[in-house]
């Protein structure tokens, strides 16, 4: 399968000014009435790291929090949505896997959606955020909020110790010269092992061995996933998600899905995520928030062609049908659009 350019649609500016954006967004915020518009400008064409750096600037010349500026000035999901654009991709993530599993009802859909999509640094990256915000690991957590093999796949992707083609390996240490493990290229031959695996640990036998469909799951590259799910095809005579279907059930059935879909086609999980948050009476309007904030600076343009392919209907038609308002204009402008 060819690797499809990625498309954000959020980049950083040039000629960045964190000094002078945070002044802007002050002198919206100053005074009777607030310029909506100024500041879903300055937030939609800066990146993370550059809205980071205007927050910080922000509290050392004003001695105050930018979110505490925007929760006295704003309201609603327009604030919300502005107080996440704020924080580091990798906070606010670690932050919706804890209320996931801190409200009343684990959300297993959060962990689902943020755990079996990300890439081996990206879930070390908020495993490591989640420790320095509770004081908890995300493991113990994790541990403590799910249960049986949906526990066991949640934890076996926290170890992040899938096989990633496309990442540089780290230089070897000539005092420890088989301390790096190579990643294994694509082989059709490890795809029959892997198959033939898979199909004995479901299909061919009474019940179903969930460790087997865990450790091939949660370890191996998305290329060499894509190989074993159709050399399955060709020993099952169904594909591997109908076996899961027929296998599995309720959240562990939602997360190895999940990690198919991801192996196949990354946007077109992310689109299905995004109808589902708008699917219905009302909006998930957290998961909505957090679905676009995330993915505009990766491939939120290869996610709006998938939705496209898959609806009929353009994202951000869907988008502006759900919202309202000035929410409705900043999430527009995220997903590359004005009203």
């Amino acid at each position: 399968m060819a690797e499809v350019p990625l498309k954000p649609t959020l980049v950083a500016a040039a000629g960045f000014d964190a000094t002078a954006d945070a002044l802007n967004l002050r002198d919206a915020m100053k005074g009777l009435g607030t310029d909506e518009d100024r500041i879903i400008d300055v937030l939609t064409h800066r990146s993370s790291l550059q809205r980071a750096e205007i927050a910080a600037k922000y509290k050392v010349a004003y001695e105050k929090d930018l979110e505490e500026a925007f929760a006295s000035e704003l309201h609603g999901d327009f604030e919300r949505v502005c107080k996440y654009m704020v924080r580091p991709i990798t906070t606010l993530l670690a932050e919706e896997l804890h209320r996931a599993m801190h409200r009343p009802g684990t959300k297993e859909g959060v962990l689902v959606e943020i755990l079996c999509s990300r890439s081996n640094k990206e879930i070390r990256l908020i495993a490591a955020e989640y420790h320095k915000l509770f004081n908890k690991s995300l493991e113990s957590d994790i541990a403590s909020d799910t249960s049986r093999d949906f526990e066991d796949l949640m934890l076996a992707l926290v170890n992040a110790e899938r096989d990633e083609l496309h990442v540089k390996p780290p230089k070897p240490d000539p005092a420890h010269p088989a301390a790096v493990k190579p990643v294994p290229q694509p082989s059709a031959e490890r795809a029959q092992n892997q198959a033939e695996q898979l199909y004995k640990a479901g299909e061919g036998r009474l019940g179903t061995s969930e460790k087997s469909f865990n450790m091939i799951l949660a370890t191996q590259s998305y290329e060499q996933l894509r190989l074993t799910f159709e050399a399955y095809e060709k020993i099952s005579k169904k594909t591997f998600e109908q076996a899961i279907r027929s296998e599995t059930h309720g959240d562990y059935q939602d997360a190895l899905l999940a990690i198919v879909a991801v192996a196949q086609n990354r946007p077109a999980f992310f689109a299905g995520r995004l109808k589902k948050a708008m699917k219905g009476p009302g909006t998930n309007d957290k998961d909505l928030i957090r679905l676009l904030i995330s993915r505009a600076e990766i491939d939120l343009g290869n996610i709006k062609d998938e939705y496209l392919k898959m609806f009929g209907t353009p994202l951000e038609k869907d988008v502006a049908d759900d919202t309202s308002g000035d929410y409705r204009k900043l999430l527009l402008k995220l997903v590359g659009t004005t009203e």
